[in-house]
């Protein structure tokens, strides 16, 4: 993936700012997400744009109306904690201190096309979960 970035700005005859990359809702795509696709991304000179797909690990569940229950139920709260953990790691930079010279910058979009009108049902209740679980203190 990397490469072909090279090659269109070659093409082109401007370097990409900033490459989107997915990331499921799943432990294990977490080590590997970090460690190889956000740091080969920075290392190019590029920030990340993350889009947090809101998929388990079977990859189906963005299809699975449940899956915004068991989001508001808060069977998801452990790995929504330790993607925001991870991230703040990453951002910090390699000195593990953020607000310091070597800290990283990166773009979240939650899912993607929440504007859908197919979608939006289920998008909709997902965002209103979200909102009311985590931004607002009831």
């Amino acid at each position: 993936m990397m490469d072909s970035t090279g090659d269109l700005a070659l093409w082109v005859g401007k370097r990409q700012v900033s490459i989107d990359i997915y990331v499921d809702w799943c432990n294990n795509s977490l080590g590997p997400f970090f460690d190889l696709d956000m740091d080969n991304v920075w290392n190019r000179s590029m920030v990340p744009f993350i889009t947090w797909e809101i998929t388990d690990c079977n990859h189906s569940a963005e299809d699975d109306p449940g899956i915004t229950k068991r989001i508001n139920n808060n069977t998801f709260d452990p790995y929504i904690n330790q993607f925001g953990d991870r991230l703040k790691k990453w951002l910090a930079g390699p000195d593990d201190i953020y607000g310091t010279y070597d800290d990283r910058r990166a773009f979240v979009r939650l899912g993607m096309k929440f504007n859908d009108i197919a979608q939006a049902g289920r998008k909709t209740y997902f965002l209103f979960c979200l909102r009311k679980q985590y931004l607002h203190s009831y």
